[in-house]
């Protein structure tokens, strides 16, 4: 049993260490190094052995040639030569063992060798496969961008188009200097277009200095990897280092029990010796009794002793028939002890039998809880592979959408400075136009009321619509990071993502606060309390009164444009300035009315042509990161497959110095095989000159 649990136990083992193997294999082709380096240290050690094997040689060779000068000294002592040479005999037998052990290890290495070569090709295939599928994909990213550009150009001519219609309309009506030098100062330079561009330069400088932290981190990776295989490697070798020391110890006691052995032998023989004297006398005593015997029986004389003298009656043939009874009932009693000997050995071997299947089944029992116990190890690690595989599921979505946060906030950043400018611009438009109408107070206070009432309608139109307008540019430029289901059957959750995440969405989720139908809904509502509030104090006023329109909000958009209006209208009083104008020299209602709608289209079409760019700005962020990606990994599978390509070489060269090793090793064989050959011959000469010499 504890037998059976502990082969379980490596057998684990075993399969955790190859697991383990595998995917090292399969994350770095950098551990074929570490092969290279331990066949370097292999051929190192046979080096060494090969050196040993000499220095053997060496030794034997210089023990021959004293055995050879000391033959004519030693004709005494054959038995003992006799037994040198069964042991030289021995010592080849035990060489020629080796050889074949050397040689079978060989043939398995190089099977391994030629089995990882096979597998290290079909890996080089495979990125093969894979490095043009990337070539593919970026000649077709290469085209998409080729595109994008062309539609980009379209879409900033029309953006400078659309400038110059702004222009245009604005300078139909009579405005200073100075806003005219400052106006065009801001559309020779506009400042989307540099904001973006700076973003770009902030989003492709932060990506790349990215890109280089993570290959730093992946070097140091595989610098703490290789460290570690290093040391590995160094505890090996001072293992291995200690097992030549055990070994050589070893060998030395094994020459110390084989010399006691020699003793052993050399007594065992003369007490041989004086056995088989003694079992020559022993046997022909039995000789002569069996002689003695045979010719008593051929004289007819039957030596039975007569104390009684009634054997004198018996014949020979009733001697044979009771001598025949005698040896019956021998045979009978010896069957029967047989019988029972027999019994009570059948009797233990069923005892034996049943504790064994006793054994039998509690393994059965060990073995299928082992079998249980991994299948649910097994499930454990699926069950921690999945929530790994989870976990960086969730890691990178929300890496990408803080990066999104950061970007959106750069954009909401650029927006506020442009709502900025656009309410020095409002207010600037207001002053405009209320000069035209302070001029003609005096004379036309009827006409002037209407006038007044649809310049008014005009601010609040498009204060409205730039409200809208910023609101939608929100909701459409918003993005989610978490979704958080509460409720009381699923209770909470979180969204993981694994595929590619965009930065804007257009209504991703009905159940979101800022997107979708609530958005629209809270924008209508805004825009539709808006107008309800500026209706309501436009009413509440009488039509001739000439004081400044007041809202209870403080600070809000129109009670700044109120506070502008009133100063400009003090002061054309003050400094007298309200003189007859001729009525020829305005502009009529419906040219105004003209002017206004185009505004607005104006506008709407600056702020559509601004949306277009701002996406088209993310695609090309988008094409460029992707084509990056693709960039570095084209240059991490060329450096593997020169790396692979490189430990291919070194492992062939390893091979062939491997095989010439074998090589040597089996010159230096056949050469032992001579020498002891020629040892033979001479023994023999030995043997010869010896038996020459005792006749």
């Amino acid at each position: 049993m504890a037998s059976t649990v502990e082969e379980l136990k490596k057998d684990l083992e075993e399969v955790k260490a190859t697991t383990l193997r595998v995917r090292k294999l399969e994350e770095n082709i950098e551990a074929e190094r570490a092969a290279h380096l331990e066949s370097k240290f292999n051929s190192e050690i046979i080096q060494l052995r090969i050196r040993d094997l000499e220095g053997a040689l060496q030794v034997e060779k210089a023990s021959q040639a004293e055995a050879v000068a000391d033959l004519e000294m030693i004709k005494n002592e054959f038995k003992e030569v006799e037994s040198a040479y069964e042991r030289e005999k021995h010592n080849a037998q035990e060489s020629f063992a080796k050889l074949n052990l050397l040689e079978r290890e060989y043939f398995s290495k190089n099977k391994k060798l030629n089995e990882e070569i096979e597998e290290q090709k079909k890996v080089i295939i495979d990125l093969s496969k894979r490095l043009q599928y990337n070539e593919k994909s970026c000649s077709e990213l290469q085209e998409e961008l080729v595109m994008a550009k062309k539609h980009q150009a379209f879409l900033v001519e029309t953006c400078e188009n659309n400038v110059k219609e702004l222009e245009s309309i604005l300078d139909s009506f009579t405005v200073s200097g100075q806003w005219t030098s400052g106006i065009h100062k801001d559309k020779d330079k506009p400042p989307s277009f540099s904001v973006v561009l700076e973003t770009l330069r902030h989003t492709l400088t932060d990506y790349q200095n990215k890109l280089e932290d993570a290959s730093n981190e992946e070097l140091q990776d595989k610098l703490t990897d290789v460290n570690k295989e290093l040391s590995h490697l160094r505890t090996k070798c001072a293992d291995r280092d200690a097992l030549i020391s055990t070994l050589k110890v070893e060998l030395q006691n094994v020459l110390h029990c084989w010399e006691k052995e020699k003793v052993r032998a050399a007594q065992s023989e003369s007490e041989l010796q004086k056995l088989s004297q003694a079992f020559h006398k022993d046997t022909e005593e039995k000789l002569t009794f069996l002689h003695t015997l045979y010719q008593h029986l051929v004289a007819g004389c039957v030596l039975i002793k007569q104390p009684e003298g009634m054997l004198d009656k018996f014949s020979w043939s009733e001697l044979c028939a009771v001598l025949q009874e005698n040896v019956d009932a021998l045979i009978a009693d010896l069957n029967r002890a047989n019988e029972k000997k027999f019994q009570e050995i059948a009797e233990k071997n069923m005892e034996k039998l049943n504790h064994i299947e006793k054994s039998h089944e509690q393994v059965v029992l060990e073995n299928s809880h082992v079998k249980n116990m991994l299948s649910q190890t097994q499930r454990e690690q699926a069950s921690l592979l999945a929530a790994c595989a989870l976990m960086a599921g969730a890691l990178y979505p929300l890496y990408s959408r803080s990066c999104a946060l950061s970007t959106q906030r750069d954009f909401l950043q650029e927006q506020f400075n442009t709502f900025e400018l656009f309410k020095l611009e409002i207010r600037t438009l207001a002053q405009a136009l209320s000069t035209v109408d302070e001029k003609k107070q005096e004379e036309a206070k009827m006409k002037k009321k209407p006038f007044k009432g649809l310049i008014r309608v005009f601010r609040k139109g498009v204060i409205a619509i730039l409200a809208a307008n910023r609101l939608k540019i929100l909701g459409q430029s918003c993005a989610s990071l978490f979704t958080w289901m509460e409720s009381f059957r699923e209770g909470i959750g979180m969204l993981v993502c694994t595929g590619e995440p965009k930065d804007k969405h257009k209504f991703p989720n009905p159940n979101s606060r800022i997107c979708g139908h609530l958005l629209i809904g809270a924008a209508k509502n805004s825009f539709a309390k808006l107008m309800d509030k500026i209706s309501l104090a436009m009413e509440s006023l009488p039509l001739q009164s000439s004081r400044s329109i007041t809202y209870v909000e403080k600070d809000s958009l129109v009670q700044r444009l109120a506070r502008g209006l009133h100063k400009v209208n003090t002061l054309a009083l003050k400094y007298g300035s309200c003189g007859h104008v001729p009525i020829l020299k305005l502009i009529t209602h419906e040219k105004f009315e003209s002017a206004c709608e185009e505004l607005n289209n104006a506008l709407l079409r600056e702020q559509q042509a601004q949306m277009l760019l701002n996406e088209q700005a993310q695609q090309l962020q988008e094409l460029n990161y992707r084509l990056e990606l693709h960039s570095s990994e084209e240059a991490d599978k060329n450096q593997t497959l020169g790396e692979a390509v490189k430990s291919l070489s070194e492992a062939k060269m390893e091979l062939r110095r491997k095989d010439q090793s074998l090589r040597q090793l089996n010159r230096h064989l056949t050469q032992l095989e001579q020498d002891k050959r020629r040892l033979e011959e001479n023994i023999h000469d030995a043997e010869s000159a010896l038996r020459m010499a005792a006749k």
